[in-house]
Protein backbone atom coordinates (compact mmCIF):
# COMPACT_ATOMS: atom_id res chain seq x y z
CA UNK A 1 0.00 0.00 0.00
CA UNK A 2 1.62 3.20 -1.17
CA UNK A 3 0.22 6.56 0.78
CA UNK A 4 -0.16 10.27 -0.36
CA UNK A 5 -0.19 13.49 2.06
CA UNK A 6 -2.59 16.34 1.57
CA UNK A 7 -3.48 18.78 4.31
CA UNK A 8 -2.10 21.39 5.95
CA UNK A 9 -0.68 22.70 9.45
CA UNK A 10 -2.80 25.96 8.93
CA UNK A 11 -4.93 27.06 11.43
CA UNK A 12 -7.91 27.36 9.30
CA UNK A 13 -7.30 23.73 8.15
CA UNK A 14 -9.76 21.52 10.08
CA UNK A 15 -9.44 18.12 7.33
CA UNK A 16 -6.65 16.52 6.40
CA UNK A 17 -7.50 14.31 3.10
CA UNK A 18 -5.44 11.03 2.63
CA UNK A 19 -5.26 8.56 -0.81
CA UNK A 20 -3.42 5.36 -0.97
CA UNK A 21 -2.97 3.26 -3.86
CA UNK A 22 -2.63 -0.79 -3.74
CA UNK A 23 -0.67 -2.83 -5.76
CA UNK A 24 -2.51 -6.00 -4.38
CA UNK A 25 -6.03 -7.11 -4.11
CA UNK A 26 -7.24 -5.97 -0.52
CA UNK A 27 -10.58 -7.48 1.31
CA UNK A 28 -10.56 -4.75 3.49
CA UNK A 29 -8.30 -1.78 5.52
CA UNK A 30 -8.04 0.52 8.34
CA UNK A 31 -6.47 3.58 9.24
CA UNK A 32 -4.66 4.46 11.86
CA UNK A 33 -3.31 7.55 13.78
CA UNK A 34 -0.52 7.41 16.64
CA UNK A 35 1.62 10.08 17.87
CA UNK A 36 4.84 10.72 18.56
CA UNK A 37 6.60 8.51 20.42
CA UNK A 38 4.38 5.47 19.57
CA UNK A 39 5.81 2.80 16.92
CA UNK A 40 2.82 2.28 14.53
CA UNK A 41 1.84 -0.86 13.58
CA UNK A 42 -1.61 -3.01 13.37
CA UNK A 43 -3.54 -2.47 16.08
CA UNK A 44 -1.50 0.40 17.31
CA UNK A 45 -3.28 3.81 17.88
CA UNK A 46 -6.63 4.71 16.67
CA UNK A 47 -8.95 3.87 13.76
CA UNK A 48 -9.04 7.37 11.82
CA UNK A 49 -10.91 5.34 8.50
CA UNK A 50 -11.78 1.99 7.13
CA UNK A 51 -13.33 0.40 4.18
CA UNK A 52 -13.78 -2.33 1.84
CA UNK A 53 -12.45 -4.17 -0.85
CA UNK A 54 -10.25 -2.63 -3.30
CA UNK A 55 -8.92 -4.04 -5.82
CA UNK A 56 -4.85 -4.60 -7.41
CA UNK A 57 -4.30 -1.25 -8.92
CA UNK A 58 -7.19 0.49 -7.21
CA UNK A 59 -7.34 3.84 -4.68
CA UNK A 60 -8.75 4.27 -1.38
CA UNK A 61 -9.48 7.78 0.74
CA UNK A 62 -10.40 8.93 3.77
CA UNK A 63 -10.48 12.16 5.93
CA UNK A 64 -9.07 13.12 9.00
CA UNK A 65 -10.57 15.96 11.19
CA UNK A 66 -8.88 17.72 14.09
CA UNK A 67 -11.61 16.35 16.17
CA UNK A 68 -10.45 12.63 15.72
CA UNK A 69 -6.62 13.95 16.76
CA UNK A 70 -7.13 13.58 20.54
CA UNK A 71 -3.35 14.59 21.44
CA UNK A 72 -3.06 17.81 20.85
CA UNK A 73 -1.40 20.37 17.97
CA UNK A 74 1.21 17.92 17.18
CA UNK A 75 2.71 15.99 13.95
CA UNK A 76 0.78 12.37 13.48
CA UNK A 77 1.46 9.63 11.98
CA UNK A 78 -1.15 8.17 9.72
CA UNK A 79 -0.51 4.33 8.37
CA UNK A 80 -2.80 2.31 5.81
CA UNK A 81 -3.22 -1.46 6.75
CA UNK A 82 -4.74 -4.49 4.95
CA UNK A 83 -6.79 -6.52 7.26
CA UNK A 84 -6.86 -10.26 6.95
Amino acid sequence: VSQSRYGSDETAKTTCSVIFSTDIAIASWEARATYPGQTPGPGVGWVVGSGGAISSGGTGSFDVTYDELTYGDQTYTVSVYQLS
